[in-house]
């Protein structure tokens, strides 16, 4: 995860994440492919303060193939696949009790 905030991200929720700004929107996080967030049902977070930011990044998780398809087709499947085994893996790594998945 590259932060260019000077925002704490809790661990559990930095699996899910690539990048974290700031610009004058607000804040921003990109998500990895195999993550979603369940407020924007996107890759992206997104809130005006850093304390709607951090609420919002509770939301993230990862998503199940299915779900997957459903959102974003089929083109960037094979990059989703490597992503969520690498995103379990990480999981359990980390002991985070806090991924979950669509079944």
């Amino acid at each position: 995860m590259e932060n260019n905030t000077n925002i704490n991200i809790p661990k559990k929720y930095q699996i899910y994440i690539d990048l974290v700004w700031k610009d004058s929107d607000g804040y921003w996080a990109q998500l990895s492919e195999a993550s979603i967030c369940d407020d924007t049902e996107s890759h992206f977070v997104h809130e005006d303060t850093v304390k709607d930011f951090l609420s919002s990044l509770r939301n993230t998780r990862i998503i199940d193939e299915k779900t997957y398809i459903s959102l974003f087709g089929e083109s960037r499947f094979d990059e989703y696949k490597k992503d969520y085994d690498r995103l379990i893996q990480l999981s359990k790594k980390l002991k985070s009790k806090n991924y979950r998945e669509i079944r």
